[in-house]
């Protein structure tokens, strides 16, 4: 669901972003890949989607998000995936 009081969803950013930067000191990393091109090693695709205005195998959608630890992966983002044709 989504939030809209303001003040609630202030406090939610809040403890989210002081979550990701405690994960960021233990050198845990969120995967960036909202329109990144599809890597295997660090995302888990699925569902396949078209749209024309983004290149074949662009990252369409997140639906969880990916981490690192130390650089290496300890989980994939899961992602939507474009294809066209």
């Amino acid at each position: 669901s989504n939030i809209s009081d303001p003040a609630v969803l202030s406090g939610v950013e809040l403890i989210y972003n002081q979550l990701i930067k405690g994960l960021s000191e233990l050198n845990v990393v969120k995967i960036d890949c909202l329109g990144k091109l599809f890597d295997p090693n660090l995302h888990n695709a699925v569902l396949v989607g078209s749209d024309d205005a983004y290149p074949e195998d662009t990252v369409l959608e997140e639906y969880q998000a990916g981490f690192t630890l130390n650089g290496k992966v300890i989980r994939p983002s899961t992602v939507k995936v474009n294809k066209l044709g």
